[in-house]
């Protein structure tokens, strides 16, 4: 008779006696303050895109772009093909060199891009409104916003997007970008080339969303996109200020919707969907980037 399996390895014992540790620990505040703030580490190494120092040189910039322009996103495509606007991929490929591609370990991936600009082409079309009112938590480095604006600037429609975050808009930082070759720079001229977009559509707002909202007085937010901190909470507070603006067909975007990378996202936007009756679209760029869209019914 084999024996062995009857007994622990080293390892198994060490995983037991660490899961029963947090979970005594876990009784105390402290603890889950630390644990906490352990979580947003991780979980803004995805989207936080400062750093203290360029991270790479320009070509090793151009060669992951070069790379991700080549890729194919089928589910992203797909969906695309479902609307009628035509979307202006080498102008997003551009705005995503300095914006999005970025050194980091979950890869490049701006699929939101795309997805955003028809998505808000299609939903302009139908509705035929006069000014839109846009919100966006989770500016970085502007890339979505500036999708955004690309829409009002081709449809020729009125409208003013808000995007708020934490990083300030007009002090120099590494931005971990293809910018960071020449030294820091702030936002405001990271986007220069933008700046037809960013004057005429953008406002561009300093701070926590828990603190930002509270002081805006928006009738109606008719099309939003969250991208801030991706915690339950926050997600959770966004999304409700959000859906309590919303009327019939106006549509609210989560980007990151992955329940083994961000549960908590996951479980407030589906929380917000059931509540507020908005009905669900689902689009998996690949397994660790997706996006709902969910519409006011």
């Amino acid at each position: 008779m084999n024996l062995e399996k009857f007994y622990l390895t080293n390892i198994e014992r060490v995983q037991i006696l660490f899961s029963m540790l947090i979970n005594k620990l876990s009784k105390y505040r402290s603890f889950n303050i630390l644990k906490r703030n352990l979580q947003t580490c991780l979980v803004n190494e995805k989207r936080n895109p400062l750093t203290n120092k360029p991270l790479a040189n320009k070509n090793e910039y151009l060669l992951l772009w070069n790379n991700e322009k080549r890729k194919i996103y089928p589910a992203v495509d797909s969906y695309l093909n479902q609307l009628n606007a035509n979307v202006p991929k080498e102008w997003i490929h551009a705005l995503a060199l300095p914006t999005q591609v970025s050194i980091k370990t979950s890869g490049v991936n701006y699929q939101h891009g795309f997805v955003l600009f028809k998505t808000l082409v299609d939903y302009l079309e139908r509705s035929q409104l006069g000014i839109i009112n846009i919100l966006e938590i989770g500016t970085a480095k502007g890339f979505s916003c500036l999708c955004m604006a690309k829409v009002f600037e081709d449809l020729g429609v009125k409208g003013t997007i808000r995007t708020i975050d934490i990083l300030p808009h007009e002090i120099p930082l590494y931005w971990n970008s293809i910018s960071d070759i020449k030294g820091k720079i702030s936002r405001v001229d990271l986007l220069n080339a933008y700046e037809n977009l960013t004057t005429k559509f953008i406002q561009f707002i300093h701070g926590k969303s828990q603190e930002i909202l509270p002081q805006l007085h928006p009738e109606r937010i008719h099309f939003a996109f969250i991208d801030g901190e991706h915690f339950y909470e926050n997600v959770i507070f966004d999304g409700e200020f959000i859906a309590k603006r919303q009327k019939t067909g106006d549509l609210l975007v989560f980007d990151d919707y992955n329940t083994s990378l961000f549960p908590g996202v996951v479980k407030a936007a589906d929380e917000i969907c059931l509540k507020n009756n908005y009905s669900k679209t689902i689009i998996n760029s690949n397994e660790q980037r997706g996006y709902l869209i969910a519409q006011k019914q």
